[in-house]
């Protein structure tokens, strides 16, 4: 939020945050969400409505949560729903678990969505949410 070459936009809801991002790429800009595990569900209708439907890129970066060495109990169950969920969007992701892999991940990833018009996806495990030092 403190990089003057970014601009963040607050939304009160991951499918809001969805449509935001389809219009900054209407008006010329490259947007990307930063979107939770759960959000993804919230974000199913906007996705297949706008961005698939349109041909309209859009970066997704979502802490995988319930991923291996995610600490928190209850977030256990999204390990077996974030990934199918994500194929039936029919949206590509890749799964990052080692922090000198997150940009060449998100590169790749905007390069896909911009090539193929649709979203993509980059989750972050929790070896990396909870990364300490």
């Amino acid at each position: 939020m403190n990089d003057d070459t970014f601009q963040c936009v607050s939304v009160s809801n991951e499918g809001t945050g969805v449509g935001v991002c389809a219009g900054a790429w209407l008006a010329g800009k490259k947007p990307a969400v930063l979107i939770p595990t759960a959000g993804i569900l919230a974000a199913a209708f906007p996705l297949t409505t706008l961005n698939m439907q349109k041909n309209i890129p859009l970066l997704m970066v979502v802490p995988y949560r319930g991923s291996l060495g995610d600490g928190i109990w209850f977030m256990g169950p999204y390990h077996f729903t974030t990934e199918p969920i994500l194929r039936d969007l029919h949206v590509a992701f890749t799964v990052v678990d080692k922090i000198d892999e997150i940009v060449p991940a998100i590169t790749r990833a905007q390069l896909s969505a911009e090539a193929w018009l649709q979203p993509a996806a980059v989750l972050l495990t929790g070896d990396i949410i909870f990364e300490e030092g």
